[in-house]
């Protein structure tokens, strides 16, 4: 299905594409003859939904007007494709801070490629087309509840506690380690490492290639994973700056990942082969075809490999991103289906998906300027194992980059009830959005009842009560 959003279109020619799509692109010598002129696309306009079909503006939660004309908008998640019209686990959000990282004099747009937490929460990591790596702290508690509306005060710190700079063309990827380690890839054809209490960049390693993802080892943060395009994946040793060992791939590798105990790794190619390895010596184990009725085999490129673990799942899931603008859960084991989900609008970008730390929810960016949500408890229909329904709140202006989960741990550092989300686009613009209570907007609307499930907005600065009250009531 094509949607259509504000009378604007969505085409191969108007959409802003990662770094990476540009290079993979050259290099796959037009396997694909449906590919645009790549190079003249990478520094093109905004993109924007394609115009075949209409959505239903009355539930939609595009705006009618700039965000600088208008500063609050009402609205709702909507669950779509679905009979059963059931309400938003989510209920209310609100934008409790926004960060605009395009160059201030020219507002040239500085896309965010990567966003990750530290796992104990204290610290967000972005980092993107501009080479720079921020870090910002999450604010606690005590600092927050100075806030008149301390629901709705931010979460971060209002500039990053460090910004580094050694990188010199745009960030592809970034992780973080168990102890705080980050590592960083780069179209400059290095890989580096970092510490967020370090000012300066502790070691620079050189691949023979440009490297599309890093992966930190889960339990022995000495050792990390690369997958780049030569085609191979790589495991380098820290301490001896170097390769331990290497494993070439069926096509240019655009994803890779470990399993929660690090034994075992994934790597996702641009041709959608799914590749199952070993962690000792990369012995190859499984291999599956990412594959859509809607594209040719073959072409359809993964965008993002995540392995995950739920309390009612005997076995780990690989959650799987792609350009079939699907999201599909793995099993870790056999490589074998679960679940398809349905929702975002994903052709181009190198977009992946999340899941929340306590694996009841899955994120995902979408080209069409919004962020989907599923819950993991929605049973996939039929053979195809499909789940079509889900949640979505038009967040941005531009294509949504990246998209995460605020893990619990800041959400406890913060002392915020609820969850939380933080999402960027392909202009440079970061939004922290965060649950209002149910019980909160039912005591400041007492006697009045909510007909739908509403999604809080509030755009380029924080929202006062009353004006929340009139928001929720329809007065705004």
């Amino acid at each position: 299905m094509r949607i259509a959003l504000e009378g604007s279109s969505l085409s191969e020619s108007s959409v802003v594409l990662d770094p990476l799509r540009v290079e993979l692109g050259r290099r796959s010598r037009c396997r694909n003859q449906n590919l645009p002129n790549l190079k003249s696309l990478f520094r093109g306009g905004d993109p924007a939904t394609s115009s075949d079909d209409s959505i239903d503006q009355s539930n939609s939660i595009a705006p009618k007007v700039s965000e600088k004309q208008s500063k609050y908008k009402r609205s709702k998640v909507k669950a779509v494709h679905t009979s059963n019209k059931a309400s938003s686990t989510l209920q209310q959000v609100v934008i409790v801070e926004e960060h605009d990282l395009r160059e201030e004099k020219t507002q040239r747009s500085q896309a965010v490629w990567a966003l990750e937490f530290s796992p104990d929460g204290k610290h967000l990591a972005t980092a993107g087309q501009d080479g720079k790596i921020r870090i910002w702290r999450t604010l606690d508690a005590t600092e927050r509840a100075t806030s008149l509306t301390p629901s709705e005060s931010p979460l971060f710190a209002k500039e990053p506690i460090k910004i580094f700079s050694d990188h010199t063309d745009e960030i592809t990827d970034l992780k973080w380690s168990k102890n705080n380690f980050i590592i960083t890839a780069s179209l400059d054809r290095t890989v580096r490492l970092w510490h967020v209490e370090r000012n300066k960049c502790l070691a620079v390693f050189h691949p023979p290639d440009i490297v599309s993802s890093v992966a930190f080892h889960p339990t022995d943060d000495r050792f990390f994973l690369t997958g780049s395009l030569d085609k191979q994946i790589s495991l380098w040793s820290i301490p001896d700056r170097e390769v331990v060992y290497s494993r070439q791939m069926p096509d240019m590798v655009t994803a890779v990942s470990f399993s929660p105990e690090g034994t075992s790794c994934l790597a996702g190619c641009y041709n959608g082969k799914l590749v199952l390895c070993r962690t000792d010596r990369l012995k190859i184990l499984k291999t599956a075809q990412v594959g859509s009725a809607r594209k040719p085999k073959g072409t359809l490129k993964i965008t993002g490999t995540t392995v995950v673990k739920r309390k009612d799942h005997p076995q780990p899931l690989v959650l799987v991103t792609s350009n079939s603008s699907r999201v599909r859960l793995y099993n870790l084991n056999d490589l074998s289906l679960e679940r398809r989900l349905r929702g975002p609008r994903n052709d181009y970008s190198q977009t992946a998906a999340a899941m929340s730390d306590d694996g009841d929810m899955i994120i995902c960016g979408s080209e069409d300027h919004r962020t989907y949500f599923w819950h993991m408890n929605t049973q996939p229909e039929g053979l195809r194992r499909q789940v079509t329904q889900n949640e979505w709140v038009h967040s941005h202006h531009a294509a949504v980059s990246v998209a995460q989960f605020i893990p619990q741990s800041a959400l406890t550092l913060a002392g915020v009830q609820g969850r939380g989300f933080v999402a960027a686009d392909s202009h440079g613009i970061v939004r922290v959005f965060l649950q209002w209570p149910e019980r909160q907007i039912a005591a400041q609307v007492k006697g009045h009842l909510l007909a739908a499930p509403i999604f809080v907005i509030s755009y380029g600065r924080l929202m006062g009560r009353a004006a929340a009250h009139a928001l929720v009531l329809g007065l705004l």
